[in-house]
């Protein structure tokens, strides 16, 4: 028989054995420290930060710890488990110091030339991300975006994100 004649091995050749409380001791918490200094790299040296994306993603793992079936490496699992982690945190914080900063700047009372570099900023955004962005600083929510503009929450999420960048970028040349 020729080599690519050759039958396809099953891809369930080999079944992992579910993990319990005595393997995930001796496969999960030895990673520990790599966990570490992954998440520690991820978030330029901030060491609180680090520690609880780590922790968070052993507390993950840990109560989904019956359903996990390691077949290749558990400092792989562990490694990639807690990178998702750190890049949830990270981008729920550039979503948090977004357009309400802006907002916040332009709400106080001496802020009268920082309101008018917002609007003006607003402004300048192409028509649908105006919109859209208009619309959440008068604090209306995705969904009532999204039937206004006739689009899907998906793409009003989109449209502030790129628009909140976008007036990032404006605002730091005005």
């Amino acid at each position: 028989m020729s080599q690519l004649c050759r039958p396809l091995r099953h891809y369930n050749e080999y079944a992992p054995e579910r993990m319990d409380s005595e393997s995930f001791r001796q496969q999960i918490l030895p990673v520990y420290q790599r966990m570490f200094a992954v998440a520690l790299r991820m978030f330029d040296g901030n060491r609180d930060n680090a520690y609880d994306a780590v922790q968070d993603t052993i507390a993950a793992l840990w109560e989904r710890r019956r359903e996990l079936q390691i077949s290749v490496s558990p400092e792989a699992l562990c490694i990639t488990a807690v990178r998702n982690r750190c890049i949830s945190l990270l981008r729920a914080r550039r979503m948090e110091a977004s357009i309400d900063d802006y907002v916040n700047v332009a709400a106080r009372d001496d802020a009268d030339s920082d309101t008018e570099r917002v609007y003006m900023a607003v402004n300048l955004l192409p028509e649908s991300r105006r919109t859209a962005v208009r619309m959440s600083m008068k604090g209306f929510d995705h969904h009532e975006i999204a039937s206004e503009l006739g689009t899907t929450e998906g793409n009003v999420r989109q449209l502030l994100s790129r628009g909140r960048n976008q007036l990032k970028e404006i605002l730091s040349h005005i």
